[in-house]
């Protein structure tokens, strides 16, 4: 059954459908289409402009969509706002830099006990593309002076990813949760009401 968090659905949103992934998951051609689609997306302002909203407490982030195998998040980011480092507990991304930009550092994993490798280091203007393998360590952070806002679509939905610590190589799993909900800091959750 899907879930509509936001009344929106990926055509609506994309202007293009979101592939029906195989048993095994995306295929190479897949992913293919959906960042040759994502990179020709007509930013539809009317429709993200409502889910749009900074807090200095952390990077805003709101489930615009979840069905079976896609779900669509948009985030906004402050300057100085920053993830840990994490995956995506064996879901394909894709992410859109839809205004201001985003910086990433994606990193290997040798294992507990050793140091992350650091393997990218880059910052991404919109409108840049980055595609999330199942492979991909990183962490994204806006190192700019200007808000910023990006477009993320994962398949299957995040569920569980890990996080990890930059010195020691530590892992932990992170659940998330699946309810429609509004969170800050990428901690889903209820968003308190301002007063």
């Amino acid at each position: 059954m899907s879930a509509h968090h936001a009344h929106i659905t990926p055509e609506e949103l994309l202007g293009f459908s979101l592939p029906e992934p195989a048993r095994g998951g995306l295929t190479v051609a897949q992913t293919r289409d959906v960042m040759k689609s994502l990179k020709a997306l007509k930013i539809r302002w009317e429709l993200f402009g409502p889910h749009i909203s900074f807090d200095p407490g952390g990077y805003f982030r709101k489930r615009l969509y979840r069905a079976h195998d896609w779900e669509m998040l948009i985030l906004c980011w402050l300057p100085g706002h920053t993830t840990v480092i994490h995956d995506h507990g064996g879901s394909w991304g894709g992410t859109a830099v839809l205004s201001g930009s985003i910086h990433e550092q994606t990193f290997s994993w040798r294992g507990a006990g050793k140091k992350l490798v650091k393997r990218l280091d880059r910052t991404l203007p919109a409108p840049r593309l980055t595609m999330e393998t199942l492979e991909t360590i990183h962490q994204v952070s806006n190192r700019s002076k200007e808000p910023a806002v990006s477009l993320h679509i994962y398949s299957p939905p995040l569920c569980v990813l890990n996080s990890y610590e930059l010195e020691t190589g530590a892992r932990r799993a992170v659940e998330l949760e699946v309810s429609p909900a509004v969170a800050v800091g990428g901690k889903p959750g209820r968003r308190k009401k301002a007063a």
